[in-house]
């Protein structure tokens, strides 16, 4: 829908636009992957135990899910808002 509205206007900033949106995407949808990977090495962990490298998997998951939530999603609209 914006990128209807904004061709009519500029097409060079309805292409930029729709770039960061799908950009955007990408990066919820990978935030979600290490939120998925959680559920895996949580079931693991129930199976066989309080095993090192399954605490290691599950720190390394949440700190990157924690990392792409705060860090790059949360600025996203400082990339777009500007050219708008």
């Amino acid at each position: 829908m914006l990128f209807v509205a904004l061709r009519k206007q500029n097409e060079k900033m309805a292409l930029i636009a729709l770039g960061f949106y799908v950009l955007e995407v990408v990066l919820l949808a990978v935030s979600r992957m290490q939120a998925f990977s959680l559920i895996g090495i949580s079931q693991e962990y129930v199976i066989r135990g309080p095993l090192n490298y399954l605490q290691s998997m599950g720190t390394v998951a949440l700190a990157s899910m924690d990392f792409v939530d705060a860090s790059l999603l949360s600025g996203r609209h400082l990339l777009l808002f500007p050219l708008l």
